[in-house]
């Protein structure tokens, strides 16, 4: 399930020319290894609100994508 909800999101993000999405889930998101593209980014709800309610997810989004954009993840 969780493979096939990130392979539309890729397909949603490629005809709108899309470089970085975001999934949020109730559950632990899958492992780095069985996820199709680092350019998806995974998080818990709760870590989701977390971010927000820090004021970081701005800071979590630039940086996770700033990672990818160099080849670490």
């Amino acid at each position: 399930a969780a493979g096939r909800l990130e392979e539309r999101l890729l397909k949603f993000m490629h005809a709108a020319r899309v470089r970085t999405g975001l999934i949020l889930t109730v559950f632990p998101p899958p492992p780095r290894e069985q996820q199709l593209s680092p350019n998806v980014l995974w998080l818990t709800i709760d870590e989701f609100e977390n971010l927000i309610r820090t004021a970081e997810l701005g800071t979590f989004v630039r940086e996770t994508r700033n990672r990818i954009m160099h080849g670490a993840r």
